[in-house]
């Protein structure tokens, strides 16, 4: 990891400068550009409090995905780094968010074995309602789709979850 001058400011100000203050610049900044997108992840990563760095990683994950498209066909080295981007923004909401999960899982397999994000707008209802049941929003669910959608396969991919969670906490 390499220490931005609000990184550093911070771990040799003992802590003195709030993180939401530090990550507050670093959202001001271009974040259309991979080096301050990048820095702000970076500084994202100093909140110990998950809920309170949620926006901010859903939010460099969704500039990072649509950056990434961007230059796909014009600088693929920055196209790339991008991808690997939303990838770090996936793995640190995928503990948390069911759906972050499911892509971070299945992120480097082939695009024709991929499971979940061809059935995305099939499924993406079905995942929130779990993640309800997760966060204990709900206490009962049942879930009836036609047959072949997946229903098996992402009760699967929720029981995997489910577990790294518990054993987390």
């Amino acid at each position: 990891m390499t220490f931005t001058v609000e990184v550093a400011l911070f771990l040799f100000s003992g802590g003195n400068v709030e993180t939401s203050e530090l990550i507050r610049r670093a959202s001001n900044r271009d974040i259309s550009t991979y080096d301050n997108l990048s820095l702000y992840f970076d500084t994202v990563r100093l909140e110990t409090d998950f809920e309170k760095a949620r926006p901010h990683y859903e939010r460099i994950y969704d500039i990072a995905a649509q950056q990434k498209v961007k230059f796909a066909l014009s600088d693929q080295q920055t196209a790339i780094k991008f991808y690997e981007l939303a990838k770090k923004a996936a793995l640190m909401l995928a503990p948390h968010l069911f759906h972050y999960y499911l892509l971070y899982v299945e992120w480097d397999r082939e695009p024709q074995k991929k499971f979940y994000v061809p059935r995305m707008n099939v499924l993406k209802p079905v995942v929130d309602d779990l993640q309800d049941l997760a966060d204990g929003r709900i206490e009962l669910l049942a879930v009836s789709l036609a047959p072949r959608t997946g229903k098996s396969t992402l009760g699967i991919f929720y029981v995997t979850w489910g577990g790294s969670r518990t054993r987390r906490t």
